[in-house]
């Protein structure tokens, strides 16, 4: 087996085949490639895998309330970028001597990037370091170790979050991204209408739970809307809501910022309609004619990503990628004219089969020749 950081493997060299092997990383996250080498020289395909990275910015708050006794503290990190073979994990650790780690909790959902740990001792420093752990099992290093002690000192707080920086970008026919940046660590809500006018008070509400704050803290707040309708103006505000349960609205001016979805295609139904080991069809619908295309990546961010597709005209849309591994995940959007869907910014995707083969070999025109005898 040969094990390297290189695509090509030009800096490992061949050795025994082992079930493990140990390997120093020089990235953060860092691509592991890996090659076998049988017996009579034959070689495997060169496969890889990513590891997670690492959580960063991490933040502590005492939130005590010594009116109730009730001692305790919240944490906070960015959230994880997705692995190539998807999150699954977060690993909560902590300490009351700063060496002394023992795992105190795990959470599945890679959103919520964060922890409230309750019913503590107010006189006891607590010490807590994060870790990612991807779908294959692999574990990310640890994060830097905060620490704090629950003495209810870091006051009352009344003031809510300030909003600042709210855009919406990467607009298309159906979607829009909302972003925004806040002062303190808080949730994220975008309240929406196609009515001028200003009143919000039947308005579609999307959010996400994760506490957020800003790109160099735990991460800019930003909520994608999608099932929208092409060509239409679309007036919004945000809330942010802190852990004290302080709520600030932004809406600017009257009708409130705003955004026009691009005039093209409306994608509906993608779905996949083959999957087989090495070659899938995706297909979806357009209320209107227009072309076909798919972009596909193994990297759940889809870096490295191809595009194949047909430039015909259509409303039913088909497209084969062959050539894939197998038992290998692949994530993809759909584009159809200068229409998109990359199923909320999550991706879709799906995982080509292994085929094994089970028949033995079929022996036929046994022949004997050149028989002697002494």
């Amino acid at each position: 087996m040969k094990i390297g950081l290189t695509a090509d493997l030009s800096d490992g060299t061949w050795q025994d085949y082992n079930t493990t092997a140990t390997i120093a990383l020089s990235n953060n996250p860092a691509t592991i490639y890996v090659q076998f080498k049988d017996a009579y020289n034959n070689t495997s395909s060169i496969v890889s895998t990513t590891t997670p990275i690492t959580p960063v910015n991490m933040i502590i708050r005492d939130v005590s309330n010594l009116d109730t006794e009730d001692y305790q503290l919240f944490i906070c990190w960015k959230i994880a970028a997705e692995s190539s073979v998807g999150f699954a994990r977060y690993k909560i650790y902590y300490s009351v001597d700063g060496s002394s780690f023992a795992q105190l909790t795990t959470i599945n959902d890679r959103a919520q990037n964060y922890y409230l740990h309750q019913n503590l001792d107010g006189s006891t420093t607590y010490y807590y370091k994060v870790a990612v752990e991807d779908n294959d099992g692999n574990v990310s290093p640890f994060s830097t170790t905060v620490s704090e002690n629950p003495n209810g000192q870091g006051g009352t707080d009344t003031t809510p979050p300030t909003i600042s920086n709210v855009v919406a970008s990467a607009v298309t026919t159906t979607q829009a991204v909302i972003s925004w940046d806040t002062d303190e660590l808080s949730d994220s809500k975008v309240e929406y209408i196609t009515t001028t006018g200003g009143d919000f008070s039947s308005a579609v509400s999307i959010g996400s739970a994760s506490m957020l704050n800003n790109e160099s803290g735990a991460g800019k707040h930003q909520v994608t809307l999608t099932g929208l309708s092409p060509n239409t103006t679309y007036y919004y505000q945000v809330k942010s809501t802190d852990l004290s349960g302080n709520t600030q609205t932004a809406k600017e001016g009257v009708n409130g910022y705003s955004f026009t979805t691009l005039n093209g295609p409306l994608i509906s139904e993608v779905s996949l309609q083959e999957l087989e080991d090495t070659r899938v069809i995706i297909s979806w619908k357009t209320d209107i004619e227009s072309n076909s295309y798919v972009v596909y990546s193994t990297n759940a961010d889809l870096s490295n990503s191809i595009e194949v597709g047909i430039n015909d005209a259509t409303k039913n849309h088909q497209v084969t990628i062959t050539g894939l591994s197998t038992s290998t995940d692949y994530y993809y959007y759909v584009k159809s004219g200068i229409a998109r869907d990359d199923n909320g910014g999550e991706y879709y995707h799906f995982k080509t089969t292994l085929t094994t083969d089970s028949t033995g070999p079929v022996i036929s025109d046994v022949k004997v020749s050149d028989i002697t005898y002494n």
